[in-house]
């Protein structure tokens, strides 16, 4: 089943899209559902993992500060989610427990 569907292009930008579709010998239809299939059989992007490579980090090192930088961030106030559970435990207050451990 096919849908119809209208869209609004400026002038120029409608004039570079009919020049393109006719330098493809296709209709400007058949060029514009091309490029919505090819946008939507794309897989989804991944993240390129060798900015921090290149930067001159090993992957060991890389994953040792990202450890420890989620325990900074598991310990801390106000998201210190570390400190809730050993308040829950314990049965201490947050104050008290911040108060040791500094």
């Amino acid at each position: 089943m096919m849908i119809r569907t209208q869209i609004s292009l400026s002038s120029e930008l409608h004039t570079r899209i009919r020049a393109r579709a006719a330098a493809l010998n296709i209709s400007l239809a058949e060029y514009i559902r091309q490029l919505v299939n090819r946008d939507l059989a794309e897989s989804p992007r991944r993240v390129d993992r060798s900015i921090v490579f290149d930067l001159g980090m090993s992957p060991l090192q890389f994953g040792v500060v990202l450890t420890f930088n989620l325990l900074i961030g598991i310990i801390t106030p106000p998201v210190g989610i570390g400190l809730y559970a050993v308040c829950a435990i314990t049965g201490l207050r947050l104050e008290a427990i911040i108060r040791t451990t500094a």
